[in-house]
Parts: structure tokens; sequence; C-alpha cells
């Protein structure tokens, strides 16, 4: 597509902006991304320069009065027409958003700085594993005179400024997303046998296409948003591949590629406290103190004690042979354990919703066996509890028991949920081991398209 460019007048001063943007949403409608499509439309209009993908930053997933993904997005770019750019930002915001509705509470921050400041990073690791307050966040943006937006409550700030501290320069990953019309309704119309394609031929930079084990298709959306599909990577150029495989039954409106820090499980990075409060994120060592129980609907309960104290844990029934294994465990096993804290409830205490189990260390377990007769060596009998064994060849007793370290079930190593039951976060086991830092990511080639 050609872009109308905006015609300038005289030298450019040209100033380094970042965009965070947040709680566009709802369960009924919209999506935050697809609305950051058309604020990049506009900017590209304003003949903006962009300096990195689009930024797609999952915060916190147990938040309970997040939106679907809790993902707030950043945009990075380069304009000497800041005011205009952040007015016409702003005008999408309250046409498009599920604000007017009174559905969403949305948030538009704009930094104009070519460094972020260290209370916009400190805030965004914190919003990953924790609670922020809104007036936390007001309290930054007036110390720093930030420009910004919102409706209804404005708690989209919280998650807007967070996008722009957090500037992806550990580990990340990348997303393709393909957008229908707004006003389309019903299934996604993406033949299946295409899906099932396009993960076998791209397994190798592609993760999360589809749960092998339940049989189902995790690249599109199933709400009433705008999302046609999504397709997650390690290189955006490769995503584009990917997306070119699929054969589709009806058309897309957008496609845009996002940096994003999706399949990193950067919100399970904090150690956690076994007395951290309601909703913290995060990952916690030590030992299973009470063999596991199973209860109704599947769920396995168990409890970890280290120094600090003791924690009950829940590994629920969707998530698969994570659920399975967990089951395994004995006391005395050592293990780490990451997730979130639920809430203390009518019916249940506080609990710690596993994300992922890794067995460290397992204890012994020992079986009880008869004894070997001293005298003849042949394997003894029981005689009865208060008689103890008696050899059945040459009449020999004996009172000692013998036990044998029995075989267990359970390995060492690394255990997650199925990928339907993976949050945005986590990191899928593939991942493992091929962490990147930063990298060069001044988009390139076709990263955003209207068809």
């Amino acid at each position: 597509m050609l872009w109308k460019l905006k015609q300038l007048q005289g030298p450019r001063t040209m100033e380094t902006v970042h965009l965070g943007l947040d709680d566009t949403d709802s369960s009924e409608g919209m999506c935050t991304t697809y609305l950051a499509t058309l604020i990049v439309e506009r900017l590209l209009d304003y003949n903006c320069e962009f300096l990195d993908y689009p930024n797609l930053i999952r915060l916190n997933p147990n938040i309970p009065w997040k939106t679907r993904g809790n993902a707030a997005i950043c945009l990075r770019f380069r304009t000497d027409l800041v005011d205009a750019v952040f007015d016409e930002c702003r005008d999408i915001v309250s046409m498009y958003s599920e604000s007017k509705r009174g559905k969403a509470d949305p948030g538009l921050v704009l930094l104009k700085s070519h460094k972020i400041p260290g209370d916009f990073r400190r805030l965004s690791e914190r919003a990953l594993h924790t609670v922020i307050s809104r007036s936390e966040v007001v309290k930054i943006l007036k110390q720093y005179n930030v420009r910004h937006y919102q409706e209804g409550s404005g708690r989209g700030l919280i998650g807007a400024l967070s996008a722009i501290g957090n500037s992806l320069d550990k580990d990340h990953t990348y997303e393709l997303i393909a957008y229908r019309p707004l006003k389309a309704n019903g299934p996604r119309k993406i033949d299946l046998h295409s899906i099932f394609h396009m993960d076998e031929a791209t397994k190798s930079h592609t993760f999360n296409n589809l749960d092998p084990e339940e049989g189902r298709i995790l690249i599109s959306s199933h709400g009433p948003d705008p999302v046609l599909f999504g397709i997650r990577g390690e290189d955006p150029h490769l995503l584009k591949e990917a997306a070119s495989m699929l054969r589709l039954g009806e058309p897309k409106e957008r496609m845009m590629i996002f940096r994003s820090n999706q399949g990193t499980g950067e919100h399970l990075r904090e150690e956690l406290d076994p007395q951290a409060p309601a909703y913290n994120s995060g990952k916690i060592r030590g030992m299973v103190s009470e063999n596991p129980m199973t209860g109704r609907g599947g769920h396995v309960f168990f409890s970890l004690e280290n120094s600090k104290g003791a924690l009950n844990c829940a590994v629920y029934e969707p998530t698969g042979s994570m659920k399975k294994k967990a089951a395994l465990l004995q006391q005395g096993d050592s293990i780490e354990v990451g997730g979130g804290i639920r809430k203390k409830g009518n019916k249940h205490g506080k609990i710690l919703n596993v994300e992922y189990l890794k067995v460290l260390a397992l204890s012994k377990s020992f079986i009880q066996r008869n004894p070997l007769c001293s005298n003849c060596g042949k394997k003894m009998t029981s005689d009865g509890y208060v008689n103890g064994f008696k050899c059945g060849s040459c009449k020999t007793r004996s009172r000692r028991v013998q036990f044998r370290v029995s075989r267990r079930m359970l390995k060492r190593g690394l255990y997650l949920p199925h990928p339907s039951a993976q949050r945005h976060l986590s990191k899928p086991l593939q991942r493992h081991g091929r962490e990147k830092d930063r990298e060069p990511a001044r988009p390139s080639g076709m990263w955003f398209e209207i068809f």
C-alpha cells in the first residue's frame, strides 16, 4: 500500500517518542492490538520513523480485573509532529475503544525522550509479577510531566506506562497477527489441514500453533474480537512465510508484526515468598511437605515448604500431563514451581496456581519385603503379626523386616501444562535454551499491511 505522506515545509526536528496504550477492549469486542494497527496507519500518514516493531507487552496474568491476555502496547518512533500525533491517537482511542460502551478504561501515555527513565523501567518490571496502583502511575506521570489521556477510571494508564518501560532488552519473541473486518462474526474460516501443514513445516521457529494432546487449534481466536489468527515465533520474516501457508476462507483486512515478551516466562523470574499477597507471580523452591492429594475434578494439591514458610499449591486438571506428574510427587521431594497466588476464598486458603513444575531431587521410597532365611537362604513367609516370619523349609524364625528402595515413576526435570493450558507469557518447552538478548529490531520488510 502506498502511504499518503504529509507535505512538510522547512527542516524537520525529529524527536523520539514512546507511545503506550492499554485497556481498550472488553469481553464483548475490540482488541488493543487491532486499535494499535489503526494508530500505526495514522502515524505512517504522518511519516513517522519507527524505531522498533510495535511492542506487545504481556503484564501480570494473575490480575483479576485484566482484559483477556493483559496485553499493553508501546509504539516507538521518531516524529516532528508530536502534538498532532498525540491528538490523532487520542481521537482513535476515543472513537474505537470499548469505553464508549462503558466496557473499558483506556489509558494513552506519550513519553518524549531518547532514554526511558529508571522509574518507568522499575514500575514495568514490577507490573509483571505484582499489583500496581493507578495512583502510583499518576504520580510518575506528574513527576515527569508526561502527556497522557484517559477515559473511565483510567486504569489503562498502568499498562500504558508499563509497556513504555519494558523495552524488551532481554529474551523476546514475535507475533504476526492478522485481522478481519470489525463487523465480521462467527467462527474463523481457516483450513484445518493448512494449519497442521504450517505447524509441521515451521516447528523449528514457531510455537504453540496447536495443542496435539488436546487436538485444539491455538492460532485462532474464538471471541468477538477482530483477530483472525496469530502466529508466534522467533523471527519476524519467517512468520510471514508461515502465514502464507494458511488457506483462508475469509478475507484479511490488515496484518501487523509485533515484538513481544510472550513465551519468555518473564513474569516468573522473581523469587516468591510464601507470605506473598494475592495476585503476585513468581517462582519458589522447597520440599514437598505432604504427599499430594487429588481432589474433586482431578485437581492435585500439595504443600511446599522452605526456610521462609509453607505454601499450598494446586495443579489443575486442564494442565494434563503436568497434573499427572504432580500426583506422583511425595513427601521429601525437592522441587521448584512457578505460578501466581490465588486469593483466599471461603472454601480454600491462599493457593499457588502452578504454571510449571521442576523436579530437582527425588526422595527415596521404600517397600517392605519378607526376609531371606539366615539358615537356608530361602524366602520366609509371614507367621502373623506377633510371631514374625518363618522359613517353610527349615522352620527357622525371624522378626527382622527387610526393606528395598522402590523405583519412582517420576523423574527429575521440567514439566509444563498442555499448550492450550499455558499462559501467553509461559515459556514453551521448545524455547528453553533458545533465549536471546536484544537484537537490532528496527522493522523491515512488510511488517504492516492493509489488504
